[in-house]
């Protein structure tokens, strides 16, 4: 009776297999590319600008690095979810907002982090009224300064870099 048929998976699912860790393996690598390109973007930026301390530039160019790590694959993910089936300009503009977007929002929220941590040694008693204001400010002040001054740690390459990431995304997400 099953004289023709072997345990082999059938072929679309063989091929999806594949697929999926080669898509894994491409998004680790994309996403490693990236956060090595935001970092040597800050440190680029840091260098011109005349910082002078290897310590606090290794500490900008991590902070870049590791949240353009992160915010990548989930960036990556999330546009190749929302723009399926649809055209390649919408494609396009869905991979620059999310991976723009999503790499300076993780940026900004990992250095409102650390400049929490910083000042809370002048904070009230946790999860007290004072203390949950004294927090809202300054994760908003650490948003603020990280707008005004951060942001521009990505021009030199960044900008670039976004739109040739994005266009590859767009293209092979046919």
């Amino acid at each position: 009776m099953n004289a023709g048929r072997t345990n082999q998976p059938a072929a679309p699912l063989r091929h999806a297999q594949g697929t999926g860790r080669r898509t894994l393996a491409t998004l680790a690598a994309g996403a490693l590319a990236w956060s090595l390109l935001m970092a040597a973007s800050a440190v680029l930026t840091l260098y011109r600008d005349g910082w002078q301390e290897p310590a606090h530039i290794r500490a900008v160019a991590v902070l870049f690095g590791l949240s353009a790590f992160l915010a990548y694959p989930i960036a990556v993910i999330l546009a190749g979810w929302i723009s399926r089936g649809k055209r390649f300009d919408t494609r396009l503009a869905a991979h620059l907002f999310l991976i723009g977007a999503g790499t300076l929002g993780l940026t900004a929220a990992f250095y409102g982090l650390d400049h929490r941590a910083y000042f809370s040694q002048w904070h009230a008693a946790p999860f007290t009224v004072t203390w949950s204001i004294q927090y809202f400010f300054t994760v908003a002040g650490a948003f603020y300064q990280f707008a005004v001054f951060g942001m521009r740690l990505y021009l030199p390459i960044g900008i670039p870099a976004l739109c040739l990431f994005a266009l590859w995304h767009a293209a092979k997400a046919r």
